[in-house]
């Protein structure tokens, strides 16, 4: 877990014009897109292993056959996805709280304390996201996707590194979340 941190970081650095859009999306469009995108990861893994069981059982030189197998089992795994909306709800408030902490813990708090608090904090923020689903998605997306906003203005040298990204992330997220709101009220 250490790694991902600069790993993450190393990927923003390297690409903060993708970072920076996709950042926007999930700001701004975070709920709308939340159950197509749920939908189509299903999809996609599923058509992966459609396709390579088609494959393996030596259908491979029917493409029609494979092709039609991979997008059945996609189907059923989209499916599937969207049945477990729940799972991922709470994975993303998992996250946002276990994060949350793992960063504050970054900025001088005890390591010890920060390794117990942050998996509980994460469970709490989870439970509380599965609970006002609507509310809690758009709160997580709109955080997840100012943070990559502001790391990315960051090193495109468009923000200062270090003062204001604070202030930035939660003044964009407050923004992402009344978009986001506003959206979800006309859908």
């Amino acid at each position: 877990m250490s790694n991902l941190v600069p790993e993450i970081g190393r990927l923003v650095a390297t690409y903060p014009q993708y970072a920076l859009i996709l950042g926007s999306i999930f700001c701004f469009l975070g709920w709308p897109i939340f159950r197509p995108s749920i939908a189509l990861q299903g999809f996609i893994i599923g058509a992966y292993f459609g396709m390579r069981f088609a494959q393996a059982a030596g259908y491979g030189s029917s493409q029609v056959t494979v092709v039609a197998l991979a997008a059945l089992v996609g189907l059923i795994l989209a499916g599937v996805a969207l049945s477990l909306i729940g799972v991922y709800a709470f994975l993303y408030g998992f996250l946002l709280g276990f994060w949350s902490m793992i960063f504050l813990g970054l900025n001088g708090a005890d390591v010890v304390s920060v390794t117990i608090l942050a998996p509980i904090v994460g469970i709490i923020a989870g439970f509380v996201v599965v609970r006002y689903l609507d509310l809690g998605v758009i709160v997580v997306t709109a955080f997840f996707g100012a943070s990559l906003v502001v790391e990315a203005l960051q090193q495109m040298g468009r923000l200062p590194p270090i003062g204001s990204s604070t202030a930035v992330t939660v003044g964009l997220a407050m923004l992402g979340i009344l978009v986001q709101y506003a959206i979800s009220q006309k859908m």
